[in-house]
């Protein structure tokens, strides 16, 4: 127990027929759960669209030789593991289980090694893995095929061999340690830097540089090894083709740290649009309402340490529905590893720093990457291991303190580490009683603020006031987006009086009649907490902010018009309309028209054009020009974001001064001015009338279609002289 070279430790085969006990009751009591699950075989089958489905059928695929053709790239391993086991097993799905079950049962053997190792207590190493065959989530994960227990696993068996390093270091141990650090690291589950951390220990231990640099290359080299050929088949099966972040937006990372989302994995206006790389959706949503991530943050640090086994796609809360064996041991909750293994860790300062320092930095890296990812069980689940061991460092280190305990003394010695820990487990210890505490309320409005565009429409009892652009996406006030980008901005509601109604809202993207993006959501639950509009209170006026995320096959370089909708839905779900009651009645709302477009598909301009370079009003660029008896030909581009829509007039002139008449158009018919995005090629034609021979003056002008004013130009009455054109007589 000291920073001293330990005594060595001896194990009689009782002591091992003991702990392969410990380890059949573990498989036991997943056995049973497992029968338990197959009684209700949806929570076994694994389903589409779910992770155990993908790492399932991954596996059959290679079995096959037809591979799979998008592999599961974030987490690669379970895939061809599951090929393995299912090849042993003849491709039976209960045998493949049964392989997981046993493997999630070796490693109470882990953690047994592990603390006989750190305490000299054999004792000690039954009670860890005594903690983990017993432990009700532990029995879950250990049933499932998720990443979950494979990494906690991984987990256990790298901190064995790092312990086992401290007796005496063998390069065989610190090989076995590499191939463990590059199978955790293929998890990717955001806990691999934890496999390094021996390192460090390593350092400490002043090994001498020769031996510190040596076993450091011959991890780093195992490691990087056992990676290598997994990472090089997926680039070999798909040609080396990636997924573009940009197509799929950041959503692994960046899930559940919008300003939107309550710290769990859950759908969310934010996470669904974001549009940006991971730091800058980070920052962005930090800008926008930095008060409420601040929030977020301390919201999903109290869920990583507390009671409650948030799920996503899988959820232990269901399973203990359905197996008596968790019920009976439901109330046994992830506090009850927090506060023993934070003691024990703290214990372990005043007898050895060097793990002191390895198993706090493995925990609180966990608490990092589940803090800043997202908050469910299956994210934080690793964490049991160290707290398991630590939980069994201090029962060893109390009872080696029964006989002499002073406790003045001992008060005094530890009065530190204990307030330390208290103070961290504040908020397990309140989440005794009830979840994680919430995130800010929801802000409401007295007043509606400057800078809104005003609406007052009305359907019924329920009001909106307007909307406004948010400074954070600027698609909104540029009207136009490119493609992956999103369109974001904030809305104002009221009701006149209490409602029970819940009303619901689309915003939507349609061209020509055709819903090219949008979103459908109850008004009040796009943000956390929810607060629908049953909850609303009266003369309050409530914001939210919404987005929608253009799509990669949007029609280009259109406009469209951004729909927003009101509708219900009765008792037996059927979708009720509803229409405004005021100012007059129309079904939905035409906030602005916006474009798309995507620089990956850039038009080449038109090469057969006389080049031009006339800029009217420092807004619109004529590039090109061609004239025909039959129609003038023109080519542009924006300079910059043009703020209003803007009318084409074409005025030709003959000999004697007379205009021909002509009829003005958009300069790009099906495309507004307001939403040309800025150096994009753009063209269009300009029919003309039927002229009788002689010589003519071309003209081209853009006026505003609001106000009548015209650009300016170089030009009379703001009016570019193009060309001459001449007919001739037959």
């Amino acid at each position: 127990m000291s920073e001293t070279q330990p005594p060595p430790l001896k194990i009689t085969y009782s002591q091992i027929a003991i702990t392969l006990l410990i380890v059949l009751l573990a498989f036991g009591l997943r056995f049973v759960l497992l029968l338990d699950r197959a009684a209700a075989d949806y929570l076994v089958v694994p389903l589409p669209g779910y992770d155990q489905f993908r790492y399932f059928n991954n596996g059959l695929s290679i079995l096959d030789g037809t591979w799979p053709t998008a592999p599961y790239w974030f987490h690669p391993l379970p895939s061809y593991v599951n090929a393995l086991f299912l090849a042993l097993t003849g491709r039976s799905l209960m045998g493949l289980r049964l392989i997981w079950v046993l493997l999630d049962a070796l490693t109470c053997a882990a953690l047994a090694g592990s603390v006989w190792l750190l305490t000299r207590r054999i004792w000690a190493g039954w009670v860890a893995g005594l903690l983990y065959a017993v432990y009700p989530v532990s029995i879950f994960y250990g049933t499932t095929l998720l990443i979950a227990p494979m990494a906690t696993g991984l987990v256990a068996w790298i901190t064995f061999f790092a312990l086992w390093q401290g007796e005496r270091l063998r390069w065989w141990r610190t090989a076995g340690l590499g191939l463990l650090s590059g199978l955790l690291a293929l998890c990717r589950m955001n806990i691999a830097p934890v496999a390094g951390i021996w390192l460090l220990w390593l350092a400490l231990s002043k090994p001498g540089w020769r031996k510190l640099i040596g076993h450091g290359l011959v991890w780093a080299v195992v490691t990087a090894a056992t990676i290598a050929p997994f990472t090089a088949w997926n680039f070999y099966i798909t040609d080396g083709a990636f997924i573009p972040v940009a197509q799929t937006g950041p959503k692994e990372l960046y899930m559940a740290n919008n300003r939107d989302a309550g710290g769990l994995y859950e759908s969310s206006v934010a996470l669904e649009n974001a549009d940006l790389d991971f730091w800058s959706a980070l920052a962005r949503d930090i800008e926008v309402a930095p008060v409420r991530f601040a929030g977020l943050l301390g919201r999903k640090f109290a869920l990583f340490w507390g009671a409650s086994e948030p799920g996503n796609n899988i959820d232990y809360l269901t399973a203990v529905e359905t197996s008596p064996l968790l019920q009976g041991l439901f109330a046994w909750n992830h506090v009850w590893l927090v506060v023993p293994g934070l003691l024990g860790l703290a214990t372990l300062f005043y007898r050895d720093k060097r793990w002191f320092l390895y198993f706090g930095l493995m925990i609180a890296w966990m608490a990092f990457s589940g803090t800043v990812t997202y908050g469910y069980s299956r994210t934080r689940y690793p964490v049991v291991v160290p707290l398991m061991l630590m939980a069994a460092y201090l029962a060893a280190a109390l009872f080696a303190q029964r006989e002499r305990v002073n406790w003045p003394q001992l008060a005094r010695r530890y009065a530190l580490p204990v307030i330390i820990v208290a103070a961290l487990v504040i908020f397990p210890i309140w989440a005794l009683a009830g979840e994680a505490p919430p995130l800010p309320p929801k802000s409401t409005l007295s007043t509606v603020p400057d800078a809104v565009n005003a609406l007052d429409v009305e359907y019924g009892e329920l009001r909106l006031h307007g909307w406004r652009p948010v400074e954070q996406w600027p698609v909104a006030e540029r009207g136009w987006a490119e493609v992956g980008q999103a369109y974001t901005i904030e809305l104002f509601w009221s009701v006149s009086e209490p409602t029970d109604a819940e009303y619901q809202f689309y915003l939507a993207l349609v061209d020509d009649g055709t819903r090219i993006a949008g979103m459908d959501r109850a008004i009040g639950t796009v943000s956390y907490p929810p607060t629908p509009t049953d909850t609303w209170q009266p003369d309050q006026i409530y914001s939210e902010i919404v987005s929608v995320r253009m799509p990669f096959d949007a029609p280009l370089a259109r406009s469209g018009f951004i729909l927003l909708g009101v509708y219900r839905q009765d008792a037996d779900g059927t979708i009720v309309n509803v229409p405004m009651t005021a100012p007059n009645q129309q079904p939905n709302l035409a906030l602005q028209t916006l474009a798309v477009y995507d620089r990956a598909y850039l038009p080449e301009p038109s090469n057969d054009l006389t080049a031009a370079d006339i800029v009217f009003g420092e807004q619109i660029r004529l590039t090109g020009y061609d004239i025909s008896q039959e129609a003038v030909r023109l080519s542009w581009q924006a300079v910059s974001d043009i703020p209003m829509d803007y009318a084409l007039f074409v005025h030709v002139e003959d000999e004697d001064g007379e205009q021909i008449p002509t009829n003005d158009q958009p300069p790009v018919p099906g495309l507004n001015t307001s939403n040309w995005m800025p150096g994009w090629p753009l063209a269009s034609t300009v029919n003309l009338p039927d002229l009788e021979p002689g010589s003519y003056t071309i003209y081209v002008g853009l006026y505003s279609q609001t106000t009548g004013q015209r650009l300016t130009v170089d030009g009379p009455d703001n009016r570019l002289p193009l060309s001459e054109l001449v007919i001739a007589t037959d």
